[in-house]
């Protein structure tokens, strides 16, 4: 059974991370988190996940995580 992905993060870096070690093959990908939220709506939208919150507390608080 997949679990959720949240990460606390939009840079690329963390996405390369994720595609170069298979997580999306073990994991949904299903939300993200920025301080800044256009960049998490970017991140988003760019690479396939569900969510995204503009602070870390938003994304902590999601149940679905």
């Amino acid at each position: 059974m997949k679990s959720n992905l949240a990460v606390l993060s939009s840079d690329n870096k963390t996405i390369k991370f994720i595609e170069d070690n298979n997580i999306n093959d073990l994991c949904y990908l299903y939300a993200n988190s920025s301080r800044n939220i256009d960049n998490a709506q970017s991140f988003c939208n760019s690479n396939g996940f569900q969510k995204y919150y503009g602070s870390y507390e938003e994304l902590i608080n999601d149940d679905e995580i």
